[in-house]
């Protein structure tokens, strides 16, 4: 049996797509953009598809074509930003478009008449939208909120002792916890005195363990080359963002590791990863 396309229900749907995943890549990226915009770059994009089934692409030509409608579509929809700005509504426009695919063939799938006969219905698409609205604004302010903090305030417990120190947000820190995976956080050597006894800060420049106390050796990768720093675990360490949330996020997991070279973290006693946010 013949499957029929008929052309206006494939531009339809085409058009509704991509006006709901640049919807929610706008929402998500924090971009405001006119409806107009919207509606034009959606009409592209659905002219655009209809071009590829004429022409038939196949391929590494289908997917060229298709990455470059894409991008004829963020440019018409979000105008002239900046690259980044570009990049992040692209992704996240892209992710929807992902999203709300397999959420509309799910559900069509397991709402067909027939077993395996899938279809697109006005309801399974309303759902469908609903849910990447919901998901992907969440999403979107979240990442957005770490992204745009800078310094943190601070609180560490370690033996009985509470300092509280200015850290510096760095999304390049990636260091890690060989043994756990747990996150590590860097400190300037010279701003751990009030916090750590001088025997101990000295076993952590070192690397000897002494009695009940265990250190973690966290491997480190510079453009100077590869190395070693010391961390010991504390008992907490609370993280409050300036000017975000009023309550601090408590963390019993994260690793401290002593940096004792020359120089600082851009005035701040501790460079914190963003994964802690």
């Amino acid at each position: 049996m013949k499957e029929v396309l008929y052309l206006d229900v494939f531009f339809l749907i085409n058009f509704a797509m991509d006006a709901v995943s640049l919807a929610v890549g706008a929402l998500a990226s924090s971009e405001k953009v006119r409806l107009w915009r919207i509606l034009i770059s959606s009409f592209f994009g659905a002219v655009f598809s209809l071009g590829l089934l004429f022409f038939s692409a196949k391929g590494v030509w289908n997917l060229l074509g298709g990455l470059s409608g894409f991008c004829g579509m963020i440019f018409v929809c979000f105008g002239k930003k900046s690259p980044r700005r570009l990049g992040k509504a692209g992704l996240f426009s892209f992710l929807a478009a992902l999203f709300l695919g397999g959420v509309v063939e799910a559900i069509s799938f397991y709402t067909a008449a027939s077993p395996g006969g899938a279809r697109l219905t006005l309801g399974v698409f309303l759902i469908a939208s609903l849910l990447a609205f919901g998901a992907f604004s969440l999403w979107g302010k979240s990442v957005d909120r770490k992204l745009e903090t800078a310094v943190v305030s601070l609180t560490i417990r370690f033996s009985g002792r509470c300092e509280h120190f200015v850290g510096l947000v760095d999304s390049g820190l990636l260091l890690r916890d060989p043994e756990g995976s747990r996150p590590v956080l860097l400190m300037k050597a010279a701003y751990a005195s009030p916090l750590l006894p001088q025997a101990f800060l000295k076993r952590l420049e070192t690397g000897e363990a002494s009695g009940e106390e265990r250190l973690f050796c966290v491997p480190i990768k510079t453009a100077s080359g590869s190395g070693e720093l010391y961390a010991f675990l504390p008992e907490s360490v609370s993280v409050l963002r300036r000017g975000g949330r009023k309550k601090a996020k408590e963390h019993r997991g994260v690793l401290i590791a002593l940096d004792f070279s020359q120089g600082g973290f851009g005035g701040c006693p501790c460079l914190v990863p963003l994964s802690v946010l």
